[in-house]
């Protein structure tokens, strides 16, 4: 495994995380593992070297970041690894309980803390971003949870550019940084934050974390085999690729995994590690062997990769 630091900061990070939607209760959602095969996909992570780990408070209902608590608490390395969770969501109809203020932040952020069985998170992300947010009453609360210790890092997760831009000018009014990272959708078939908010990242040291590289298993594979409970069940995966553009970049990555003897979803991976720019890159999987699969391609084919897929266009 390859480390990247998160942004300017000092912490390393494995470019290849593990995103735990898929973990905690399959009352939440069918296709969401339970406790023994999460187990099963954290130990081979653990061993593989990842460090870097993304659950939020509105995964399972809480249940994810129960799990992910459990185990590493048991395992008894809690100081080898990276925590990130979000908040934010609304989980009911209660006004305050979800959203961005700084009375449902405190809240998410205690509620968090038992779930995880820790004293700290190593970095609080903001979840679906609401537009009528006063982003600088967030900001307020990550500083205050900073100072408190009860966080490490902050940051951000599909915020509007302007948003970030903001948050960007009232920390250098104040000379100060209360945010450190931005979580993107990047993949393949979505890749328009290359444009302006990557190259804004970067220009002022934001680390960012890709998530659904592989599309939600739209670019693993075939599509007309559809045989898992997600591929089945997922509402977003049937709104989100849907185009005919999206169905002809799908099969080039399909033709060339073939024609290379790697599997598409190696290859989706890798096109989205091959951008430096970005710190890690988040990957879901049901099962150890998938994980195994994912990170059989070396860093230095990263590159390569990339460029082959882009010949194809």
């Amino acid at each position: 495994m390859h480390y990247r630091k998160l942004g300017n900061t000092n912490l390393e990070i494995s470019e290849i995380s593990l995103g735990l939607m898929g973990m905690g209760s399959q009352q939440w959602r069918e296709w969401v593992l339970e406790k023994n095969e999460s187990f099963a996909i954290l130990s081979r992570a653990k061993e593989m070297g990842v460090n870097f780990f993304d659950t939020s408070n509105f995964y399972s209902l809480g249940e994810s970041e129960t799990l992910l608590g459990d185990y590493f608490n048991e395992a008894g390395c809690r100081d080898k690894i990276v925590i990130a969770t979000k908040f934010g969501n609304r989980r009911n109809t209660d006004p305050n309980m979800g959203g961005y203020s700084k009375k449902h932040i405190i809240s998410a952020v205690e509620g968090s803390l038992r779930r995880l069985r820790t004293d700290y998170i190593d970095l609080l992300q903001t979840h679906i971003w609401e537009p009528d947010s006063n982003i600088e009453e967030v900001l307020e609360a990550f500083e205050m949870l900073k100072a408190q210790g009860k966080i490490i890092y902050a940051g951000f997760t599909n915020v509007p550019m302007w948003q970030l831009a903001l948050a960007e000018r009232n920390d250098a009014s104040q000379k100060t940084s209360r945010w450190d990272s931005v979580q993107v959708e990047y993949n393949y078939l979505r890749a328009d934050s290359e444009d302006n908010l990557m190259p804004f990242c970067k220009a002022i040291g934001k680390g960012v974390l890709a998530y659904g590289p592989i599309a939600r298993g739209y670019l693993a594979g075939s599509t007309e085999t559809r045989t898992t409970n997600r591929a089945l069940t997922d509402e977003y995966l049937h709104q989100w690729y849907v185009s005919k553009e999206d169905e002809r970049r799908r099969k080039i990555i399909i033709s060339l995994a073939k024609e290379y003897n790697w599997s598409a979803a190696q290859l989706s991976l890798a096109w989205a590690l091959g951008n430096r720019d970005i710190s890690s890159v988040l990957v879901g999987v049901a099962n150890p062997d998938q994980l195994i699969d994912l990170l059989a391609i070396e860093p230095d084919k990263y590159e390569g990769i990339r460029d082959l897929i882009a010949s194809e266009k």
